[in-house]
């Protein structure tokens, strides 16, 4: 039997092998309630660790995993908490749905899998174990080998990052991909990146004429709605025409008008449920106090909400408070959450103080001694 290279005796290695040990078991001692509210689990644990409810979901679908299969658990333990995460997780999605009088041989194959045999072995990545698994799984158990169909199905999605950037990402079959490979092959000169090549495509090749909301906050610096401070955009900017938006509007509809709408996702910047990013332009806006009861349509009893977290709110699993700074409280039984909006109209951090306010308040404070 030979030694991972990654199990050798080192700092770094050291360091992660504790971190995946400390995931690992903490992981397994989380056992999800069957017959509990799903999203509701997850939100509690997202809250108490402040990570994401994404982040919880993988982790306990890895405790469930190596409570399923203990002797891989084990195996995992006596080589030192050599796998990581990742790794586990893509373990996990290949075998959820393995039927039980297959889990004998899918355990032996991850056993010896996750062994090493010589010395100074590198342990494949995701995508290669994903290959792997999925290979064998599909010589016992062709149906659980099969990918999901939501993952063969074509989409789109515009992610945006914090760096003044947006990544965009599709799934398309592969004769679609070869098309759009070969248009950006065409455009690209030598020396050109792919993604400038992909921009000149946009550029040649697009005519549909599109509006832009740019804001102008105090400082008199321009934001993008929905992604913030226009730096490197001076063109655009020259193009710019200022529209008015007014903090007070409202109207006796139920649908808000375009500019509540755009002043309300100027204040919120993303859904105001605990812990989602969903930019605000892609959230709906919810009535606070219900417009059937009263409740008017105006920024002040409108919050933005993505469409997954306004159906809970609307079911009545989650309750929220909007106060007059637009801190929200939501209620989770005998447990609450805040959030503080973070949209560009707000002016600054909220409860911040510069370094200017607080030293001029210290000198006041000396000085009225």
């Amino acid at each position: 039997m030979g030694k991972f290279k990654h199990q050798q005796h080192s700092s770094a290695g050291d360091f992660q092998r504790r971190i995946n040990e400390l995931n690992i078991e903490f992981w397994i001692a989380q056992h999800p309630e069957d017959a509990a509210d799903f999203h509701t689990q997850l939100d509690r644990i997202a809250g108490e660790m402040n990570i994401s409810r994404h982040d919880v979901r993988i982790g306990m679908r890895i405790g469930v995993l190596l409570r399923r299969f203990a002797q891989f658990a084990q195996c995992i333990r006596d080589h030192g908490y050599h796998v990581n995460m990742a790794k586990l997780s893509t373990v996990e999605q290949h075998v959820v749905a393995i039927q039980p009088e297959h889990e004998p041989q899918v355990e032996q194959f991850l056993i010896e899998y996750f062994t090493p045999t010589v010395d100074d072995e590198v342990l494949p990545q995701p995508a290669t174990i994903a290959k792997h698994l999925r290979s064998f799984i599909a010589t016992i158990d062709e149906q659980a080998a099969k990918s999901p169909r939501g993952n063969q199905q074509r989409r789109a999605r515009f992610i945006r990052n914090h760096n003044g950037t947006t990544r965009f990402s599709a799934n398309l079959s592969d004769v679609e991909a070869a098309k759009l490979q070969a248009v950006l092959k065409k455009e690209q000169r030598e020396g050109m990146e792919l993604v400038d090549a992909f921009a000149k495509a946009l550029d040649s090749r697009t005519i549909t004429k599109v509006h832009l909301h740019l804001f102008k906050d105090q400082a008199g610096i321009y934001h993008l709605l929905g992604s913030g401070p226009l730096f490197d955009a001076p063109a655009l900017v020259a193009k710019a025409t200022p529209s008015e938006i007014d903090a007070s509007a409202s109207t006796a509809e139920y649908r808000p008008t375009p500019e509540i709408r755009k002043m309300v996702q100027l204040l919120d910047g993303t859904c105001r449920y605990p812990g989602c990013s969903r930019p605000a332009q892609e959230c709906d806006l919810d009535h606070v106090i219900n417009y059937d009861e009263g409740g008017p349509t105006e920024p002040s009893n409108l919050a933005c909400l993505c469409r997954f977290h306004h159906t809970m709110k609307t079911s009545g699993r989650v309750h929220y408070t909007l106060h007059k700074d637009r801190t929200i409280t939501w209620y989770f039984g005998e447990n609450t959450k805040t959030t503080k909006p973070h949209g560009e109209a707000i002016p600054r951090a909220m409860f911040s103080q510069t370094w200017a306010e607080h030293e001029n308040k210290r000198i006041k404070l000396r000085r009225s001694a």
